[in-house]
């Protein structure tokens, strides 16, 4: 299911690693993460260890389990007032049938997001064993007209001012008018900065294997 090098990637403890409960999790996740991005939104990832106290060293064991490939059932609005429901859904591109990959969740809530018609955007979906997962979409809409003003100077006797209008319409679309004056002298100043270096900690021993199923 998945790739030598994409269970690599995913940061799994080598042989001699530090056995690192943080760290296990943390590859866990990412292991789980990349299942999800091929439609595996419910796979299991477990894993055992075995410690022997005398050599101090241990065996973990990682068991992958893809399950099922999940799709999305249906997607759910909620919240909206001003909003249709059909402008969201055009918003979102999911679609009934598609494969539910976390790539695509984050990539929905992201564009609703950026049409700053949203205040607060959620995309959930119920932590079940179903291969066609409901989809709820839950958003808190901002107002639809806003306007800014803006007045500022600095050390370069540089001064600023700025005016802008901003309108929305029910199809998420944008208007925006923005006046801005500016007027004064700048200077140019050079800056420096210092780099650090740090010497990374060595790890210390165990050894791993890893199962797949």
């Amino acid at each position: 299911m998945l790739t030598s090098r994409q269970i690599r990637q995913a940061l799994l403890p080598r042989k001699r690693d530090l056995l690192d409960l943080a760290h296990i999790d943390s590859a866990k996740i990412r292991l789980r993460g990349t299942l999800w991005d091929y439609g595996y939104g419910d796979a299991v990832i477990l894993d055992s260890s075995e410690i022997n106290t005398t050599a101090h060293t241990a065996v973990l064991n990682v068991t992958i389990d893809p399950a099922h490939r999940t799709t999305i059932d249906s997607v759910v609005i909620e919240g909206n007032k001003g909003v249709s429901a059909n402008t969201i859904r055009r918003l979102l591109d999911l679609h009934e049938g598609d494969l539910y990959r976390r790539s695509e969740m984050t990539a929905a809530q992201r564009r609703l997001y950026e049409t700053e018609i949203f205040r607060q955007t959620l995309v959930l979906v119920p932590e079940v064993q179903d291969s066609a997962k409901t989809v709820t979409v839950s958003v808190r809409e901002a107002p639809f007209r806003s306007a800014r003003v803006g007045l500022g100077f600095n050390t370069t006797e540089f001064g600023q001012a700025e005016f802008r209008n901003t309108l929305y319409n029910c199809s998420a679309a944008r208007v925006a008018w923005t006046s801005a004056l500016r007027r004064g002298t700048c200077s140019r100043a050079n800056c420096t900065g210092n780099r650090s270096s740090e010497t990374p900690y060595r790890w210390g021993s165990a050894t791993m294997s890893t199962r797949g199923s």
